[in-house]
């Protein structure tokens, strides 16, 4: 056991840029919660607890690396963030019966933060947006509930109150912007407000495709990449440099972000997407922009979730859409 946890602790190097996200968190398993569990249940063994001191440096460095500097996880990471959030909890949960607060105080912060954001990135359904892991609703509730116990304060507090069904308005006007962004993070979440009938458009652009997940209340209307097709004279125009994030704004009205990729033949993509609080209206349009007058065919289909029906009108270009029950 002692070789296993010294092989994993000395093999294991952190990389953001270039691992398998999809065993990320299982690096994380072994280089923190692995350490940090012996030296929890061998306290008096010193090889332990040497592993325990260097798990807590490895979780450090982990969540400063992994992290926006305000809790925000980076797009490629969020797929599998319930079971890096697990993890976490478990670790600053484990760390905390060390000599003194042995976790590095930036991290600590971070880890605050994002119980925050985990929070903001909850559906009414109970689970994360953007995520690709089949863990259930109440198991993610679970999680939440103890990282809040950990991490929490009275603002996450009030916040978890907020989407409870029978939430009361004068606690909800006080809390803050339930929309996020992160350029860093390539990630944006337009959200309405706090409560479980909350709009919310998740937006992914880390990739030369975005993908977006729009859900209402409990209801997913959309999920999937979100890329046009445009071609110039008759050939494709792909993504030659990745989106990147131009403006955003956030107000008592609305959650506006644009977005922006350099394309072949010397053309621009921009992307809109703005959430109305009020009217409960998402609006989305692209603009291609180019130094020379051509011939451009756009087409773009928005990837809506089974059961979705669209309806015609006869005068205008507007169309009804209707999600079965």
């Amino acid at each position: 056991m002692i070789d296993c946890a010294s092989d994993a602790l000395n093999s294991m190097v952190l990389d953001t840029k270039h691992s398998d996200f999809s065993l990320l968190h299982i690096g994380q398993l072994l280089t923190c919660e692995l350490p940090l569990s012996l030296a929890y249940w061998f306290p008096r063994i010193d090889v332990f607890c040497e592993m325990g001191q260097r798990g807590t440096a490895a979780l450090s460095e982990s969540i400063i690396e992994l992290l926006d500097g305000e809790g925000v996880p980076h797009a490629r990471h969020l797929p599998y963030l319930p079971l890096l959030f697990a993890c976490w909890t478990r670790c600053v949960y484990l760390d905390s019966f060390g000599p003194g607060n042995r976790i590095d105080r930036d991290a600590r912060l971070q880890f605050e933060w994002l119980v925050r954001q985990t929070l903001r990135f909850r559906r009414a359904d109970g689970q994360l947006v953007l995520t690709q892991c089949d863990t259930p609703a109440r198991l993610i509730s679970d999680m939440i509930s103890a990282a809040m116990a950990i991490a929490g304060d009275d603002l996450d507090r009030d916040i978890q109150s907020a989407a409870l069904p029978k939430s009361k308005l004068p606690v909800i006007h006080h809390l803050p912007a339930a929309g996020e962004h992160s350029a860093w993070a390539e990630v944006a979440v337009l959200r309405t407000d706090w409560t479980t009938s909350a709009a919310i458009c998740a937006i992914d652009f880390c990739r030369e495709c975005p993908s977006i997940e729009l859900a209402v209340g409990k209801k997913l209307i959309a999920q999937g990449q979100d890329m046009p097709t445009v071609q110039v004279n008759g050939q494709m125009a792909a993504v030659r440099q990745p989106w990147e994030e131009i403006c955003w704004e956030s107000d008592d009205d609305v959650d506006y972000v644009e977005l922006e990729a350099v394309l072949q033949h010397g053309l621009v993509l921009q992307r809109q997407y703005a959430l109305f609080r009020d009217e409960m209206l998402l609006f989305t349009a692209d603009a291609i922009l180019g130094a020379t007058q051509t011939d451009i065919e756009y087409e773009r289909r928005l990837p809506f979730v089974d059961g979705i029906s669209l309806s015609a009108k006869e005068e205008t270009r507007e169309l009804t859409m209707e999600l079965g029950t």
